[in-house]
């Protein structure tokens, strides 16, 4: 049956249709899902972190056809799903007029930052996007340099399955090169970001990135267009955990199904046992994502940091996404200046950009104290300042106070559950244990044990320091 099939799927691949699909492959059929990736006819991969199968096949679309024909190779008892190979793609971005300079250092207090530290080379930020242009004067001793590899030799010296990665990968063409590349859609948004982010000014042009001792890691994974596939997302992510980064900055969305997104949900689950950072932009389309499927920002994950973006006078951009159960935090993505491919430096707007800003910032912290993901977007949360906006924290991300403070925090500090949940709580530092203002809300034990009992919104608080920002819960019906 499997060969008549494969003859059928040859026979009518002219017409032109078709799909691309991933499977993921239980522990006892990594096997057969190597010897059918050894085939290629089908376009297949075959990833080991993820156990994750990429394949095409040019005359099927529907995903159970697709796992029909795969069964042909694979037993179906080792098949875990079949999915579409969703489509992920940057934001659409706008360009207005008026601010020059880079305002946001302003905003955030990137200058009184800079008193206690400029970010610290062995913090290193993954920039999952269209590539990055490392001959740039302002980004080319910024580039996170893969010190196990040496370059175009054609052999993999570090043995991390990847042949002469010394400057990041392109999971898009499948080669060592992630030039950042061009077109009407894409002015350049993965050599922008990491301009906001590690920037170092020349003699010639000023432009500083927010954290400019941090290294940036260039991992191509939208073509020139801005587009891409979740395949292409999850061996990406997985690609930045090995290189040992501890950020990682996700300016593009998918809209996808919950099954649909579950291999991205499985890598960032990888990513945050590896104390790895997910820095999500909200999107640009001016609505609310509490109720839609947008990843990864809504990916409920510990280390998944949602950010949507602010104007000049501290207000959420009207064209930016928003939302009360999951935007994280508020941080300057309007006509932002940063680098772009050639040598160039222009002005754009979008949630990535505010993503990128969040990432420099924590980037900055790193630099000077050890924490934890879920620890660092709480300090990010409780150290902003206070706005007006429709998220989940109403707080703009503040650079200064991030890095020099030391109150205990509670974490997580800002929460969504519904009634009957049951959520853990802790302190940093070990402070003491936690106080709700409403006990007919919701309960916590010494532990840090809480039980969300009635719809409403209460405050945690740690008795021993009352001068520290109490969290926040919200609990829905």
């Amino acid at each position: 049956m499997g060969n008549l099939w494969l003859i059928l799927v040859l026979l009518t691949s002219s017409l032109g249709f078709g799909g691309s699909f991933l499977a993921e492959i239980g522990p006892n059929g990594v096997w057969q899902a190597k010897r059918f990736a050894s085939f290629k006819a089908q376009g297949a991969r075959y990833s080991e972190s993820s156990r994750l199968l990429s394949f095409q096949l040019k005359s099927v679309e529907d995903t159970a056809l697709a796992e029909f024909y795969l069964r042909s190779y694979i037993d179906s008892s080792h098949l875990n799903y079949v999915i579409s190979n969703g489509k992920v793609q940057k934001a659409p971005i706008f360009a207005e007029p008026g601010a020059g300079g880079q305002w946001f250092h302003e905003r955030i207090g990137t200058l009184k930052a800079w008193e206690t530290t400029r970010g610290d080379s062995r913090i290193t930020v993954a920039v999952l996007d269209t590539g990055l242009d490392y001959n740039h004067p302002n980004l080319k001793e910024a580039v996170a340099i893969n010190q196990g590899e040496i370059p175009r030799n054609g052999i993999d010296d570090d043995h991390n399955g990847i042949i002469d990665d010394y400057l990041g990968y392109d999971f898009v063409n499948e080669d060592p090169d992630p030039m950042d590349e061009t077109s009407f859609y894409n002015p350049g948004q993965g050599t922008h970001l990491s301009g906001i982010i590690a920037a170092q000014p020349t003699a010639e042009v000023g432009v500083f990135g927010i954290a400019p001792l941090t290294k940036v890691l260039p991992i191509r994974i939208l073509d020139r267009n801005g587009e891409g596939t979740l395949g292409a997302v999850v061996r990406g992510i997985d690609y930045a955990v090995s290189r040992g980064a501890k950020i990682i900055v996700a300016g593009w969305s998918a809209n996808l199904s919950k099954k649909g997104a579950a291999p991205l949900e499985a890598a960032i689950s990888r990513a945050h046992l590896a104390g790895v950072l997910i820095v999500a932009a909200a999107g640009n389309q001016g609505r609310s994502i509490d109720n839609v499927d947008i990843y990864p920002a809504n990916i409920r994950l510990p280390n998944v940091v949602s950010v949507t973006s602010t104007n000049q006078v501290n207000s959420k951009s009207s064209w930016a996404n928003f939302g009360l159960n999951s935007v994280s935090i508020l941080a300057p993505g309007d006509n932002i200046l940063s680098t772009l491919p050639k040598a160039g430096h222009g002005r754009v707007s979008g949630t990535a950009y505010s993503a990128a800003v969040v990432a420099g910032v924590a980037a900055l912290t790193l630099s000077r104290v050890v924490l934890t993901p879920a620890e660092l977007i709480s300090r990010l949360q409780q150290t902003g300042v206070q706005i007006t906006a429709e998220a989940l924290c109403k707080c703009l991300v503040n650079a200064e106070e991030s890095v020099v403070s030391s109150m205990p925090i509670i974490y997580p500090s800002y929460s969504v559950a519904k009634v009957g949940q049951k959520l853990r709580y802790q302190v940093s530092g070990d402070a003491g244990p936690i106080e709700v203002s409403d006990s007919n809300l919701a309960e916590i034990d010494e532990q840090g044990n809480l039980v969300a009992k009635k719809a409403g919104v209460v405050q945690l608080k740690i008795p021993t320091h009352p001068d520290a920002k109490p969290a926040e819960l919200r609990i829905n019906r």
